[in-house]
């Protein structure tokens, strides 16, 4: 993803879906106790940021967690 991550031209819907599925599939398969409940990917282009908002829950704990998270360009 570190490619085409903030190029503007190469980011959209395929690389939102891209980095969901990623996301969702690293929790499901190595953290067992959390119940991921939403993940949500957002451009901003005139930051040229992405946030991520990851919202699960610990297995019988019932309050939900939300994570975000935001990924900036710094060059």
């Amino acid at each position: 993803f570190r490619r085409v991550l903030f190029r503007s031209e190469n980011f959209g819907i395929d690389t939102q879906i891209k980095i969901k599925r990623t996301i969702k599939d690293a929790i499901n398969n190595f953290a067992p106790r959390v119940n991921l409940i939403d993940v949500t990917v957002l451009e901003n282009i005139e930051d040229h940021s992405i946030e991520i908002n990851v919202v699960f829950s610990i297995k019988n704990v019932p309050d939900p967690i939300s994570v975000n998270i935001n990924l900036e360009r710094v060059r």
